[in-house]
């Protein structure tokens, strides 16, 4: 019985990388011979003692087409479809992972349009593996962007393979391997982690797949226990407050958009009602209520009917109603599971037509009731964000793919923890380009975005253990302080970051000579009772109210300043004179603004340098 497999990387549609040799690999009986035909070119292997074979093929053209055929004596497998192009692996956390489903609501325009089956995506399955790198991945499809497929496509990566398509006009294939809430060292391998010193002490634990297993199984019970109490003790499920005819008279008021009392914030369940009334011009249509965002779970009910949920407090609310009445009843439950829970301020909350939108935060005050007070959830582990584990289950499966570069997002999830970053991220860098034997492999990075939402986290420090991995060949960062949302740790604003993205892939991989980054501090000089600040990309640099900020040994100090040319000078107070070790700051705040632009309308790198004393 033959045990022929191959790769789900070369199954139909895949896009290969063009003008490189393509190694082509699977499993078969161990010891057996394979046959292999790509494009005509054929080749033949013995499958090793472990069932494992490659093969290499000579390097196609861009848009070549080729059907691929694999053969033991028993088996014939056939790929279709397959062109030759630029691939580049898309790494990192849920900004990078984030759908184009979930920015339908920003670009509903652009995305009803999208139609190029000269874009693919083939999205590595969620593995983590604790024992050492696989060799190969069990499962997964390429998909073109196209109606009904385009929207499981990372954004980002959409919409930098659709500037570099319209550029280059040759086939784009994306990897995409980011998962959401991944720290740093679940994508470093254990040689890495081991040699910085930064392997945790519970590894060879998770070496153990019982042990994960015996902590997976507790805890869905305990969650489950948590989950069931909460229900059973719910009033409001029990007097079913979502029907329409429920008195909630006597019930406590509140605005949407303003904060609620501490009470309201704290675990357990939350009823909010109203009744509003439907403008005549839009009765009939289908609508969407949006809700913005939600901690921690919500289900929201229309004259008593469920219109939908969501079980965790990052996803944009947006139910879809079916036909807008004259009137509607609206019930909201939120389930609150750590506290700090209700809505994200700052959120609008409407109703959408194809007329317009109804704005429910100026239908005056809704009814609110607590029905349930709960202790705090216990967090759950979510082993996919432990160290190696997913290097070794989806980025080492990935070694012998010859790929055009990278494009990452990552580091919100160490915020909390900032001081190993920079170390971290630039041996990543080093490491991904060694296993793709590429020393010089393009890496573009995206700087975290504005935030405002975690106060007690430091953004800023990561941002700047971001820049120093610039010290690297080949390396190129998308700014991003000025298309965040202060309020939402997935700003949706992706195709300004994909096209920022784009444009340092045709600087750095298809060297074109353009400018393709921000302003970059080259250095920070003091003379003559001035601070000097040179700039890389400065080209037209402008900006209004130039203010950075002076660290001494004891103080901070806010200095204006002039620009001069591709410079900024700043002003020292007169009593102060500048000493070694001082440092300067510009925009070094968790929700940073930006103040600088070059003539692209590209924003400057926020950093921390030293003073230098002439």
């Amino acid at each position: 019985m033959s045990d022929l497999c191959l790769s789900p990387l070369f199954g139909n549609g895949a896009i290969l990388q063009r003008d490189k040799k393509t190694i082509i690999w699977g499993t078969a009986n161990e010891n057996s011979s394979v046959k292999a035909n790509l494009g005509g070119e054929i080749k033949e292997v013995i499958a090793d003692n472990y069932g494992q074979w490659a093969v290499t093929f000579s390097p196609h053209l861009a848009g070549e087409k080729v059907q691929l055929i694999i053969n033991d004596e028993d088996t014939e497998i056939i790929s279709n479809d397959i062109i030759f192009g630029d691939v580049w692996l898309l790494g990192g956390q849920s900004n990078m992972q984030l759908w184009m489903r979930r920015v339908a609501t920003r670009y509903p325009n652009e995305i009803k349009k999208i139609n190029n089956k000269e874009i693919r995506s083939f999205t590595v399955p969620q593995v983590y593996d604790f024992n050492g790198p696989q060799e190969d991945i069990d499962s997964g499809n390429w998909e073109y962007a196209i109606p009904g497929e385009i929207e499981n496509f990372s954004a980002i990566g959409y919409f930098m393979a659709e500037k570099l398509y319209n550029k280059l006009k040759i086939p784009i294939g994306l990897i995409a391997t980011a998962i959401g809430g991944t720290p740093i060292e679940a994508w470093l391998s254990e040689n890495d982690l081991s040699s910085m010193g930064l392997l945790s002490e519970e590894h060879h634990e998770l070496q153990d797949e019982m042990y994960i297993q015996n902590i997976i199984d507790s805890e869905l019970s305990r969650d489950q226990l948590y989950d069931d109490e909460m229900q059973k003790n719910d009033l409001g499920l029990i007097s079913h407050y979502e029907q329409c005819n429920f008195d909630d008279s006597n019930w406590e008021k509140i605005e949407l958009d303003h904060k609620w009392s501490s009470e309201f914030q704290k675990p357990g369940v939350i009823w909010l009602r109203k009744k509003i009334t439907i403008p005549s011009q839009y009765v009939g249509l289908h609508g969407q209520i949006r809700l913005g965002t939600v901690t921690d779970a919500d289900e929201v009910y229309v004259d008593g009917q469920k219109v939908g949920e969501t079980g965790y407090k990052y996803p944009p609310r947006e139910y879809d109603i079916a036909v807008l009445k004259h009137e509607l009843t609206i019930a909201i439950r939120i389930r609150i599971f750590y506290g700090n829970g209700g809505f994200t301020a700052g959120k609008n909350h409407y109703i959408h037509t194809s007329l317009g939108k109804i704005d429910l935060d100026r239908m005056g005050p809704w009814q609110i009731r607590k029905t349930v007070n709960s202790p705090i959830k216990k967090q759950q582990t979510f082993f996919q964000y432990k160290p190696t584990g997913l290097y070794n289950g989806m980025i080492a499966p990935l070694r012998q793919l010859a790929i055009k570069g990278i494009a990452f997002y990552q580091g919100e999830s160490d915020t909390n923890r900032p001081e190993n970053y920079g170390v971290e991220f630039q041996r990543l860098i080093q490491s991904w380009r060694k296993q793709f034997n590429q020393g010089s492999l393009p890496f573009i990075f995206v700087q975290l975005a504005n935030l405002s939402l975690e106060p007690e986290h430091d953004w800023a420090r990561v941002r700047e253990e971001q820049r120093h991995a610039l010290t690297l060949d080949s390396t190129g960062m998308v700014t991003t302080i000025d298309v965040g949302e202060s309020n939402d740790l997935h700003p949706t604003n992706k195709q300004v970051v994909g096209e920022r993205a784009a444009n340092l892939a045709l600087k750095l991989a298809y060297y074109e000579n353009i400018v393709a980054a921000g302003p970059s501090p080259i250095d920070v000089v003091a003379k003559n009772h001035q601070i000097v600040v040179r700039y890389l990309n400065g080209e037209g640099l402008r900006g209004e109210k130039i203010e950075m900020i002076l660290l001494t040994d004891q103080n901070k100090y806010q200095l204006s300043g002039i620009i001069s040319d591709q410079t900024v000078v700043l002003t020292l107070p007169d009593d102060l004179k500048i000493e070694r070790g001082w440092r300067l700051r510009y925009a070094w705040a968790n929700n940073s603004k930006p103040i600088l632009f070059n003539a692209y309308g590209l924003p400057a790198e926020p950093f921390e340098m030293l003073v230098s004393i002439v």
